[in-house]
Parts: structure tokens; C-alpha cells; sequence
């Protein structure tokens, strides 16, 4: 059964089973939809989809490509930093796995790389898609508390940055136990040639500083950056020549079909939501807590083991429309500040993504990577998963990682 329809039904049925009137169910719908937080889903989403088919993932691969030349295992360390850059400018884990993938592989394959540390890299650095800002969760996770998505957005550089860094440690780490695993580079390109390629990265490090940038002086709301970054990837698919009727007319269909998608989730979820408020749910958790003398870390922790429990089987978004609305009271009544519980929550919801059975960057990369198996591919994401994991251990001893940057910039 679709989600949306399972979550709508679940909620109607029980609704009437424990005999609430759903008068309601008249104006809900309407009153979740009515969101301008809930507009950015579709500016940011268009954006992705014109770098995606405006070429400009070839240029980010073949500039991260150049940094780590003559390194053993540098198309590993690469695929890494592309998925950094490219999930600055996409938002989407999905994107930069199938986008990524399709361009590494091939390369990877070619020069005797291994397959399974090839396409874990492909599946786990995608995540960072949906972890560095713009990231479409950040937005999810905001209109759904009504936590600034402005403040997520920078709550999210430091740690993603982190997690790119441990990744790219990983990858130094598991070289130097089994050099076998990758050769040394023995490509060599002139000085023009290396300048070209970094020079050609320009305009994408503009575009995400122009997107960040606007949200933080205050010129533009994460809505309108998110317009204004779908503006400036035009731009860049002209620049490559790519830019065409057909190329707006794909990209549109795309962008609103996954739009459509996201919010007819977020739309149907408001339903099982509001017959849980009308039952108080959220306060006889917080009740029972209390009355159990749970610390917060011990509240953490069953918060943590739900969620990695939930992404095993349901995908990153329902999950989280799913469970907020018990989760972000009963964690806001513990202590924890909002904006570091959406980055460990985004980490948590994260993992769910390359853990089988239902982890779709998994089936994403098994697409772009002909051949491959899901054991195969899972036990090259396994180590990613790990890393998130240690990122929110990092960011439970560490809070500042995550709030220092927004209460600088939004002081």
C-alpha cells in the first residue's frame, strides 16, 4: 500500500474505531498544505534537477578529481568530495548517489578499483545530499516543528563538512590496511589543465554561496534563495550548453512529481497526527517519562534505536512526518535545543537510507552500478552508516558543532 494512503487510512479508521468526530477532516488538509515554509521543497527541488541535467556534475567530478592525483584510491577519495559539492547545491541523497554513480562507475570499474568500497562510497557519501544545506529534510524538519529552516541550514555546515572529512579518513584508513584495494593514479595532467578544471568549479561554489548567503543576510527567505539558486542553475546549464526547451520541460516534470510526492506525505500524515494530539499522546509519553525518571540521554538513546529501527523499513521523510509529532514535544520537554535535535534526527533518518531492506540509495546505486548485489553494496555503505552513527555521538558531547554557527550568524 502507498504510504500516504496507509497513513491517511490508519488515522480516518481509528479515528472512527474510537469514536472521534472528523469534522475536522474538512479543513486539515488545507491548514497542513497552507505553508510558505513548505514552498522552499519546490524551489529547492527544481534547482537539483537543472544542475542534474545541466552537465554540471561532470565538471564538480572532474575538478574533484584533479585534487587527489597521483593518490592510491583517488576515484574513492573523489567520489567523496563530488558528493560534498554536489549535495551543496541538490539537497537530495538520491540525486547525488544516481548522479555520482553514474559518471564514477564506469571510471572505477575501468582501473581496477574495488567494487564494494566503489559503490559504498557512491551510496554513503550521497547522504550528505540531504545533510549539508540546502538540504529538502532541513525544510521538512522545519515546517513540521516550525524551527527556522534559515537556522538548519546553518546548523548543517559544520557537521556535513565533518562527516565528508571522516568519510575521506575512512578511505585513508582502509587503503593503508589493504592497498590492494585501490591503484595509484598514474594519470598525470598539465598545470593548464588542473587550473581549467578548478576554474570551472567557480560558478558552482557562487551558487552555493549565493544561496547560503542570502538566507544569512537576510536578503532573501530559504523560499527565495531556493528560487533564486533555480535562476542561477539555469545560468549554468546555458554556460555548458546544455540549456534547452526539452531540458526545462524534463526538469520541471521531475521537480513536481517528487514535490507532489513529498507533500502529499506531509498532507495525509497531519490526519494520524491530529487524532494523536486529540488523544494526548504526546503528553502521556511525557508524563510516563517523567514518571519514569528517564535522563535525557536515556531518552536519546530509545529515540536513537526507534528511528534506526523505523529506517529499516520506511524511507527517510515518512519516517519523520511519522514520529514529530510525538518526538519533538516530548524532546523539547527533556531540555534539547530544536535545531541540534533536527541534525541528529536528520543523521538518524539518514542511516535508514543505505541499510537493507529498504534503503534507497542502496537500490539507487545497484541502478547506476550494473552488476552489483545489495549484500555488496550494503557491506560498502556498512562503514557510512557507522560514521553517522559516531556523528551523533560527536554531536551529543559536542552541541556547539552544530549551534555555533547559527547563533553567530543569527545573533
Amino acid at each position: 500500500m502507498w504510504i500516504f494512503v496507509g497513513l491517511g487510512a490508519a488515522g480516518i479508521v481509528s479515528a472512527l474505531l474510537l469514536g472521534i468526530d472528523i469534522g475536522w477532516l474538512r479543513f486539515s488538509p488545507y491548514t497542513t498544505a497552507n505553508s510558505f515554509t513548505l514552498t522552499a521543497v519546490g524551489t529547492f527541488i527544481i534547482m537539483g534537477e537543472f544542475l542534474l541535467r545541466g552537465g554540471v556534475t561532470e565538471i564538480i567530478y572532474s575538478g574533484a578529481s584533479v585534487l587527489f592525483q597521483r593518490v592510491r584510491g583517488s576515484l574513492y577519495y573523489a567520489n567523496i568530495v563530488a558528493a560534498t559539492i554536489f549535495g551543496a547545491c541538490s539537497g537530495s541523497s538520491v540525486a547525488s548517489s544516481a548522479t555520482i554513480g553514474s559518471i564514477s562507475i564506469p571510471q572505477l570499474d575501468k582501473r581496477g578499483y574495488n567494487r564494494e568500497i566503489a559503490v559504498g562510497t557512491v551510496a554513503g557519501a550521497g547522504l550528505l545530499g540531504n545533510l549539508i544545506p540546502p538540504s529538502i529534510t532541513f525544510i521538512i524538519y522545519g515546517s513540521l516543528t516550525g524551527e527556522s529552516v534559515g537556522r538548519l541550514f546553518m546548523a548543517g555546515i559544520i557537521p556535513g563538512l565533518l562527516m565528508s572529512a571522516m568519510m575521506l579518513a575512512y578511505i585513508a584508513i582502509r587503503l593503508r590496511l589493504r592497498p590492494d584495494y585501490a591503484p595509484v593514479d598514474t594519470s598525470r595532467q598539465t598545470g593548464t589543465q588542473i587550473l581549467k578544471s578548478l576554474l570551472r568549479l567557480l560558478p558552482i561554489v557562487a551558487l552555493v554561496f549565493i544561496v547560503l548567503g542570502s538566507i544569512y543576510s537576510g536578503f532573501a527567505t530559504p523560499t527565495e534563495a531556493g528560487a533564486i539558486g533555480a535562476l542561477f542553475a539555469l545560468v549554468l546549464a546555458g554556460l555548458n550548453r546544455k540549456l534547452s526547451l526539452k531540458l526545462i520541460k524534463d526538469s520541471a516534470v521531475s521537480a513536481t512529481l517528487t514535490t507532489c510526492m513529498i507533500m502529499i506525505l506531509i498532507v495525509l500524515s497531519a490526519i494520524p497526527a491530529t487524532v494523536l494530539s486529540m488523544l494526548r499522546l504526546s503528553q502521556a509519553v511525557m508524563e510516563w517519562t517523567a514518571s519514569a525518571n528517564l535522563s535525557p540521554l536515556m531518552v536519546l538513546a530509545g529515540v536513537a534505536i526507534l528511528y534506526i529501527i523505523l529506517g529499516l523499513f520506511i524511507d527517510t521523510t515518512p519516517v519523520m512526518v511519522m514520529t514529530l509529532g510525538t518526538i519533538y514535544p516530548l524532546m523539547m520537554d527533556m531540555g534539547f535545543d530544536g535545531i541540534w535535535l533536527g541534525l541528529v534526527i536528520t543523521l538518524l533518518a539518514l542511516i535508514g537510507m543505505i541499510t537493507p531492506p529498504v534503503g534507497i540509495c542502496l537500490y539507487t546505486t545497484m541502478a547506476v552500478a550494473p552488476g552489483s548485489t545489495l549484500k555488496q553494496v550494503s557491506k560498502g555503505a556498512l562503514p557510512f552508516a557507522i560514521i553517522l552513527l559516531l556523528g551523533v555521538g560527536m554531536l551529543t558531547l559536542w552541541p556547539q558543532l552544530a549551534l555555533w554557527l547559527p547563533s553567530t550568524m543569527f545573533s
